[in-house]
Formats: C-alpha cells, sequence, structure tokens
C-alpha cells in the first residue's frame, strides 16, 4: 500500500568493478549470454567516462577485450560440428 508520500526506492546501482567481475564468474560458469549482458554494460560505462574526458582509456580497452573475447566465445560455442562420418 502507497501513501501520498511514500516513493518507490531506485534499484541499487551496481558498480563496474561488480559488473566485471560477475562476467568473468559467469564465463567460469559457461553462461555467456549473462557475462556478456555484464562485459556490454562495463564497456557502455567505461565508453561513457572515455568520451567525457575525450580519451581511449586502458579500462576501455580492457572492457572492449573482454566483451570480444565472450562475443567470441558464444559464436564458436554456436557452431555445428559434423561428424567425419557425414563429410
Amino acid at each position: 500500500m502507497h501513501l501520498e508520500g511514500d516513493k518507490k526506492k531506485p534499484a541499487p546501482k551496481i558498480s563496474i568493478l561488480h559488473l566485471h567481475s560477475r562476467a568473468k564468474a559467469y564465463i567460469a560458469m559457461d553462461d555467456l549470454n549473462a557475462a556478456y549482458a555484464d562485459a556490454d554494460q562495463v564497456y557502455l560505462a567505461e565508453k561513457q567516462k572515455a568520451g567525457y574526458i575525450s580519451m581511449r582509456t586502458e579500462k576501455l580497452a580492457e572492457a572492449e577485450a573482454l566483451r570480444d573475447s565472450i562475443r567470441k566465445k558464444k559464436a564458436e560455442s554456436n557452431k555445428w560440428i559434423i561428424p567425419a562420418c557425414l563429410i
């Protein structure tokens, strides 16, 4: 029940460092979709920071590399393996 003066509390903001660590944990658990979602959030946050200072930072490069490595793993896991007897 909401009273007139009550406001909904905003969802807690998850830190970039936490998202980065969680993405790596998802990779270890082989949950590439969740890992990519977190890595993409890290990349976008770092890109926003780098754009603010008009520089390409080391953290942005790391976030981009993590995101690209997850994207590559997802692409490799989606490839079909054809048995040699069918070739």
